[in-house]
């Protein structure tokens, strides 16, 4: 697998498809791998060798216990010890190793959920300023309405007053013009000389004494109906129609 895809070239494949995982952690790990790899096939082996002591000490009868040596003489270890603490190293680094990878891909995906966490808020906060921005477009397109509105009333109210101002120094000019007029008549009357009547009429001493016609026709008995001289006015109350007396009243009064 190796020899068919070199280690560079896998590692420059993964970052490109991970922009996240670099270089340098691919060799890494590749490093861990192979690292962890031999020290599980040490272990296995060492695993089966150790089986295979146990089955063989099984059979052996059992020894009395050895007397104990004196701390002078040299203890003789067996050979087989130093190679099960190998084998314990190579565990414990392997289980090292894994702890390290599992930590370090907690931390990734950790780093990977607050990059996440952080593009929300921004989006949440992205929303909410433009939600705000709207809102303030909003208040400030109502009051340049409200403002338009006040100074069209402002200046309808203003023309108004003006015209009525016009109207009403119109009627003042008018009225203080009478008044003038007025004063100026009566001045003029006062300055002026009352002018006496200039009209004569001539004097009938004996018609003074003289009855009307109407006091002629109340006063006299006229014989003569067609008499010309002394005769009723047309107009005069007993030659207008009066109203005829009912059938019920008829027999009544006489």
């Amino acid at each position: 697998m190796k020899k068919k895809y070199p280690l560079n070239k896998t590692a420059e494949t993964v970052n490109e498809h991970f922009p996240d995982i670099s270089i340098e952690m691919v060799l890494a790990h590749d490093v861990w791998y192979n690292e962890y790899s031999r020290l599980r096939i040490a272990n296995k082996r060492a695993v089966e060798e150790w089986k295979k002591s146990q089955q063989s000490f099984s059979k052996v009868e059992e020894k009395p216990k050895p007397e104990p040596i004196s701390q002078t003489v040299p203890i003789k270890r067996d050979p087989r010890l130093k190679e099960k603490i190998e084998i314990w190293k190579a565990h414990t680094l392997a289980a090292k190793l894994k702890r390290m990878e599992e930590h370090q891909e907690k931390e990734l995906r950790k780093k990977r959920e607050e990059e996440e966490k952080k593009k929300l808020q921004e989006q949440k906060r992205a929303l909410v300023d433009r939600y705000r921005q709207e809102k303030l477009s909003e208040e400030m397109a109502m009051k340049t309405a409200e403002e338009t509105e006040r100074l069209q009333a402002k200046q309808e109210s203003m023309q108004q007053a003006a015209t009525l101002l016009k109207y009403f120094r119109y009627e003042d000019r008018r009225f203080t013009d009478r008044l003038k007029a007025r004063k100026q008549l009566k001045e003029r009357e006062k300055e002026e000389p009352r002018v006496k009547s200039c009209v004569e009429v001539r004097r009938d001493p004996n018609r003074l004494l003289q009855p009307t016609l109407g006091w002629l026709y109340h006063t006299r008995k006229c014989e003569d109906s067609d008499s010309s001289t002394i005769s009723a006015p047309q107009l005069h109350i007993q030659h207008l129609r009066k109203l005829g007396k009912p059938a019920w009243r008829k027999g009544l009064t006489s």
